[in-house]
């Protein structure tokens, strides 16, 4: 269940709080629910095609041939709150070259998660820090600031559960091993892992 805490960051008063398994559910029955309505079939990996219009129905301002020039780094994408509706803008390289379709799919994913999980937050009065600008940058680097800003790693995670939900994986591939767990050598399972 989300629960509001301190933002010590300093993007907001309060953030949302999620954990994995809330994200999970969330990332699952939005993506579910958007796949099911436009194309009867939920269980389906979604498309860039699928992802655009997903951040449309979102009611988010998309501009797939954004130029970073003057960006700092590998800026891949950018959501702007401050406009309304928000704006979210993928660099142009990204949505043209067939080279980087996976890291396309994944801004975008990316990108739709800051769309929808701050929503709440900058809906409510008063709590947006006033210094920091209401917009947000994916940079092809890990760097500090997303391994340790709470607003990258659940758009991250969330990216990672649009893209494929934990139960598409498990429909494919099987349940989820046990942590800790390893099959025996001797085992059908253990022979073929060798």
């Amino acid at each position: 269940m989300m629960e509001w805490i301190t933002d010590k960051t300093g993007h907001f008063k309060l953030r949302p709080k999620y954990s994995h398994e809330d994200l999970e559910e969330i990332c699952e029955a939005k993506m579910s629910t958007f796949l099911l309505s436009r194309h009867g079939d939920r269980d389906r990996i979604p498309t860039e095609d699928d992802l655009t219009t997903f951040l449309e129905a979102l009611g988010v301002d998309l501009d797939l041939f954004a130029n970073f020039e003057s960006e700092e780094g590998w800026v891949q994408g950018v959501i702007d709150f401050s406009p309304t509706p928000p704006l979210v803008r993928i660099r142009q390289s990204l949505s043209e070259d067939r080279r980087y379709v996976n890291r396309y799919k994944f801004t975008l994913a990316h990108e739709t998660s800051h769309a929808f999980l701050l929503q709440q937050a900058f809906a409510l009065e008063g709590n947006v820090i006033e210094a920091k600008s209401p917009s947000f940058r994916s940079k092809g680097e890990m760097s500090s600031k997303s391994r340790y800003d709470w607003l990258e790693n659940q758009a991250d995670y969330c990216a990672g559960a649009l893209l494929m939900s934990r139960r598409i994986l498990e429909l494919r591939i099987g349940a989820r091993p046990e942590l800790n767990s390893r099959p025996s050598i001797g085992s059908n399972e253990g022979q073929c892992l060798i």
